[in-house]
């Protein structure tokens, strides 16, 4: 337990004897308590709130390190034997703005790697400063992918830690994998000043709590959450752009799409369930390979005007009634296969057949599977 929390304890201790004596001694002595009895507590609860508000609002996270002219190295975690747990060393880059960059970690203050090592096991509690400098990033920040294609090195990327994962306060971006195949245990909280995180950040994740978004967040790249097990719905934060990384998560809620959203990317929400129809926002422009392949949802689908969907985007896909593609630009081959639409309304729009990733507009004729069996041969229902 830390100082801060520990100081913030005490108070709170305090406080609740303090209550209770004021308490019996109203019981007892109602009849002649007076007005100075009345101001004593006052002025003590206030005081206690104040040194309370203090002791949380300290930073309790801040460490010691050593630094160069270009980085700063320090010990974030110790040696655990009981746990078997070793220590952890990270190398932060400085930045301009006298912030610190999370580029490298290590078991012992030295050979540190962009990957992370093996041994790395138990908790991860990050700090939120080093030195007084916040930690704003982890990993590459000055190119974070979004799409499929990442760096598979990055922090922690080798790294198999199986409990609670503390991210530093002022995180402002976290990089492509930097907790790629870790086992967590517990929720996921990404700090509120948090607005992109990269491909495969967390794929293959476990955690055992709900997942909480910042409202800052614009961006989530592919598969970030790819294979990740949440309990709950899963809500998207309002300012997001683009959505991606949710392939083969597990979440017990329904599915609302923010309205800004203009892209949902490769492989979004392959593989996932939830409760609920899929309301798809009007400023939606592609919905990217795979998007939505061997995803369940109940009640109807109504596509925006000028959509492009890619090929599969919705292979295997549980909808019910009618599917209207008169607002569509361009249907891939594949993209409705098996998804079992008893009816198609095509609509005016006037569109050349034989969409292909060449010829980016029409329906590709092996796009939409009836619930006959047939593929849909592009008349207007």
């Amino acid at each position: 337990m830390t100082n801060g929390t520990s100081q913030g304890l005490f108070v709170v201790v305090a406080i609740i004897i303090f209550g209770i004596f004021v308490l019996i001694s109203y019981i007892l002595f109602k009849d002649n308590l007076k007005p100075t009895l009345a101001n004593i507590f006052t002025d003590g609860l206030e005081k206690a709130n104040d040194s309370l508000a203090n002791s949380q609002n300290k930073d309790s996270t801040d460490i010691t390190g050593r630094e160069d002219e270009t980085y700063l190295y320090a010990k974030i975690r110790e040696a655990d034997e009981s746990k078997g747990e070793t220590e952890i060393w990270v190398r932060a880059e400085k930045l301009e703005d006298g912030t610190l960059k999370i580029d490298r970690s290590s078991v012992s203050d030295n050979n540190y790697s962009s990957s992370g090592s093996a041994e790395m096991t138990g908790s991860l509690i990050m700090p939120d400063t080093i030195n007084g400098m916040k930690i704003i990033g982890i990993g590459n920040i000055y190119k974070i992918s979004l799409a499929n294609s990442w760096s598979a090195s990055n922090v922690f990327y080798n790294a198999k830690f199986d409990g609670e994962l503390k991210l530093p306060a002022y995180l402002t971006s976290i990089s492509d994998g930097v907790f790629y195949n870790s086992k967590f245990s517990g929720e996921l909280i990404i700090p509120k000043g948090v607005t992109i995180i990269g491909a495969s950040t967390f794929r293959e994740s476990i955690f055992s709590g709900e997942l909480e978004l910042p409202n800052g967040l614009t961006a989530i790249g592919d598969r970030t959450f790819a294979n990740s097990t949440f309990s709950g719905g899963l809500k998207l934060p309002t300012g997001l752009t683009r959505v991606s990384g949710f392939d083969n998560s597990t979440f017990s809620g329904e599915l609302i799409i923010p309205k800004g959203v203009t892209i949902i990317g490769y492989r979004s929400f392959r593989y996932s369930n939830f409760e609920g129809e899929i309301i798809l926002p009007d400023k939606l422009t592609k919905i990217e390979n795979s998007s939505f392949a061997r995803s369940k949802f109940s009640g109807e689908l109504k596509l925006p005007k000028g959509v492009k969907i890619d090929s599969s985007a919705f292979y295997s896909s549980e909808f019910s009634g009618t599917l209207d593609v008169s607002n569509v630009t361009s249907i891939q081959s594949g993209a409705f296969h098996s998804s079992k639409f008893d009816k198609v309304i095509r609509g005016d729009v006037a569109m050349s057949d034989g969409s292909s990733t060449i010829n980016t507009s029409g329906i590709h004729p092996m796009s939409i599977k009836l619930a006959n069996g047939n593929w849909y041969d592009g008349s207007n229902g």
